[in-house]
């Protein structure tokens, strides 16, 4: 016998009920924690103020973690949070999976190409690089792909996954499913 949740049989997700305006702020609030918060994502992962302003990224002052809100089409569906004293990752409970940076589809077009890395600090920091045209897959590399069908058939597909075997083998997985002849493996 198996028993699921109604909402993953009827396939409804669930939407964060936090604003995502509302980590932002704690973000920039002058506390310990949230300066801690600030350095870890300033001084060590390197991100400028500007990137960090553009993805609305935050502070969940509750568990002390970055909020990183997920938006399909402008709309908030998802966070992904990652702790700051220790490397952990949890998303929002039944929320839909999607990617970080989804306006990547629409610049793809014009761009040629899309760029696809594991981590959102990842995606965040390639996007800082100067490629518009950049993907995160929150769900993780061996996850779901439901947008996989966003992507431009007329687009390079540039892979930068972790180059462990984990990493390598779902970026092949993931080439299999967008389709092998239109896509780069970047191993950095």
């Amino acid at each position: 016998m198996e028993i699921r949740p109604l909402n993953s049989f009827f396939g409804v997700r669930s939407v964060p009920d936090i604003p995502y305006n509302v980590y932002e702020s704690d973000l920039y609030s002058t506390d310990d924690a949230a300066v801690d918060a600030q350095k870890y994502l300033i001084d060590t992962r390197k991100l400028r103020l500007s990137t960090i302003q553009h993805f609305h990224v935050g502070y969940n002052r509750q568990y002390h973690e970055i909020a990183i809100p997920i938006f399909r089409a402008g709309e908030l569906i998802d966070y992904k949070y990652r702790g700051i004293s220790e490397k952990s990752f949890r998303r929002w409970p039944g929320s839909e999976t999607w990617v970080l940076n989804d306006n990547a589809f629409d610049f793809a077009t014009e761009d040629k190409y899309i760029i696809t890395v594991e981590g959102e600090v990842d995606g965040m920091s390639v996007f800082q690089l100067g490629h518009r045209s950049v993907i995160s897959v929150v769900g993780g590399a061996q996850g779901p792909t439901p947008w996989i069908n966003r992507i431009p058939d007329d687009v390079k597909v540039y892979i930068n996954f972790d180059s462990d075997s984990v990493g390598q083998e779902s970026a092949q997985k993931l080439a299999d499913r967008i389709g092998i002849d239109r896509c780069y493996n970047v191993i950095l």
